[in-house]
């Protein structure tokens, strides 16, 4: 898959959606979508057409884990009281 502006742009209204839903203490809304940006040229490296599954699918695991990963350290470094 070819990872260029385009692919980025086609994505951009999910990664503002998943954004908008999220709150991460200590990480601003334009951090978690820059986060969100990347994850999505580590799915275009890593997706492969042939294994049957469909980009976006790949695409929502891929950023559903970016998420869960900037949570789990932040929860690590910011523990609850």
């Amino acid at each position: 898959m070819e990872i260029n502006d385009e692919l980025i742009q086609q994505w951009e209204p999910k990664v503002q959606r998943m954004a908008s839903n999220v709150y991460i203490v200590g990480l601003d809304r334009d951090d978690l979508t820059q986060e969100l940006r990347m994850a999505i040229v580590k799915a275009a490296k890593g997706f492969e057409e042939d294994r049957g599954v469909l980009f976006h699918t790949y695409l929502h695991t891929a950023m559903t884990n970016t998420i869960r990963t900037l949570m789990s350290k932040n929860n690590k470094l910011n523990p609850p009281t």
